[in-house]
């Protein structure tokens, strides 16, 4: 425990902070979530009397959106999208390691992440007898991962089901008269305005426009999906 001298030098030094930092936080959100590692690093930043630079560093990154929130809502969403299809919720693993974005920005992209997690839950993952018969575990697993690389922001979304029936997308473009003579035009037709696998529309998937509006925002945002 913290001796009294200690504790009047903490709130000293706190009360400096707040005062350098207030005008940073103009614009934010009345609540800020911030993670109990978040707070252990600029405590350990403000003891070790860090650069001014460094402080202001951790602290306007407080301003942006905590990526778990955000994946902690897309894990509810696959586990309703799954019991709406009569499959078990799946196991789902997530991974975003603090990594906070502003949420102006990336606004659009969660919106149409949606897309991807409703391919995710109906078009990868199998029924739950079709997994039993196929030896696979019930429920299945999905992972959502956020995580900085070389610099560029990356968003993954893994499934453990059947995967992506590639003859069934080069059967569908060649009667589309799109291009399917290579993996990569295969590929780009999987993108195509109004291109589904599924025969009959249903509340998650069907209509062909998911994955061309997931392209499309992340083309517009200066990104690529794989």
């Amino acid at each position: 425990p913290l001796t009294a001298r200690e504790r009047s030098t903490l709130r000293d030094i706190w009360e400096s902070l707040r005062q350098r930092f207030e005008p940073l936080m103009q614009g934010a959100t009345v609540f800020i979530e911030v993670s109990q590692d978040e707070y252990n690093r600029l405590l350990e930043a403000v003891v070790a009397k860090k650069p001014v630079q460094q402080l202001e560093e951790l602290v306007r990154g407080m301003r942006h959106e905590a990526v778990a929130t955000r994946l902690e809502r897309a894990k509810s969403a696959l586990e309703d999208a799954a019991r709406k299809l009569g499959k078990t919720p799946p196991q789902v693993e997530l991974q975003h390691d603090d990594l906070r974005l502003p949420p102006g920005p990336w606004a659009p992209f969660w919106s149409v992440l949606s897309h991807v997690l409703n391919n995710a839950v109906d078009h990868g993952v199998e029924s739950d007898d079709e997994r039993r018969s196929a030896g696979k575990s019930v429920p299945a697993k999905i992972g959502l991962s956020a995580r900085v690389h070389d610099g560029v922001v990356v968003i993954e979304v893994k499934d453990d089901g059947r995967g992506v029936d590639w003859d069934g997308v080069r059967k569908l473009a060649t009667q589309r008269g799109l291009p399917s003579s290579s993996q990569r035009e295969l590929e780009q037709a999987l993108f195509a305005d109004g291109f589904s696998l599924k025969h009959e529309v249903s509340e998650t998937s069907g209509r062909g426009v998911g994955l061309a509006a997931v392209k499309n925002v992340v083309a517009a945002m200066g990104g690529r999906v794989e």
